[in-house]
């Protein structure tokens, strides 16, 4: 049997030299997402963020499902027709406008996505969606979310809603890890959310329309890569992806 191609958004730095031009664009990835998703079956293929988001549905047929990573940027509040925050950070327009245009055409193709952290904030704001544009300054109370300088994540529990997600964990409460100072604010009819936290801060989301597009806040491919046997709610997410890029797959064949 054929593993599903599973294309994975890269993040998009810089990266400095002697000669013109001196930056230079640098594409990304951790680690734990390519092992999670061998892990689960799949093949991993990096896609790169480029400018000419007229290829973006050349990359989408070629492929059986689409991760969205997490990245260290936050997304341009002129994306969902909002004025900058003072705690909002720097966006990176060549990746948000070309993984934007990825999640559009997948979700038309009902294909498999996987969003995670900023790709869930990718996701909600593909489907007409907004987002708070730092935690701490809208939120009363609001947990940490926010790893510090001696970790590499915060920890908190989530509470899991009536939904998909809550039967492929069969529970309603899940200890997971968290690095991020943004959060979902708006969420679009087509969607329903299926987790918070505590404080309110919206953890997870999920299509009413598509067969599988799911958003995490959190960062389950650490866990799946590094600390599976702590956190088996992890394997069952990739696992339940992998199975639905398989599942489309022999669809289109």
């Amino acid at each position: 049997m054929l593993k599903p191609k599973i294309g994975i958004s890269c993040d998009l730095g810089k990266r400095d030299f002697p000669d013109i031009p001196k930056k230079r664009d640098r594409h990304t990835l951790m680690d734990a997402y390519i092992i999670s998703i061998i892990k689960s079956g799949g093949l991993p293929l990096l896609l790169p963020s480029i400018t000419e988001i007229n290829l973006s549905g050349d990359y989408i047929q070629g492929l059986d499902g689409l991760l969205v990573s997490g990245g260290g940027h936050d997304i341009d509040p002129l994306s969902y027709n909002e004025d900058r925050h003072a705690k909002c950070a720097p966006p990176n327009l060549k990746r948000e406008n070309f993984e934007i245009s990825l999640i559009k055409k997948g979700i038309k193709l009902d294909m498999p996505i996987l969003g995670i952290c900023g790709g869930m904030q990718a996701i909600n704001v593909a489907a007409g969606g907004t987002l708070f544009q730092d935690i701490p300054s809208f939120f009363e109370n609001s947990i940490r979310h926010q790893s510090d300088e001696e970790s590499t994540y915060s920890f908190h529990n989530i509470e899991i809603k009536s939904s998909k997600l809550q039967e492929l964990f069969g529970s309603s409460i899940e200890l997971v890890n968290s690095s991020h100072h943004q959060s979902l604010k708006k969420v679009p009819e087509s969607f329903h959310v299926n987790a918070f936290s505590i404080d309110g801060v919206i953890e997870g989301i999920e299509s009413k329309e598509n067969s599988y597009v799911l958003g995490v806040q959190w960062h389950p491919e650490s866990l799946f890569a590094y600390m599976e046997e702590d956190f088996p709610h992890s394997k069952k997410l990739f696992s339940s992806f992998i199975e639905s890029s398989c599942l489309y797959a022999e669809l289109k064949r």
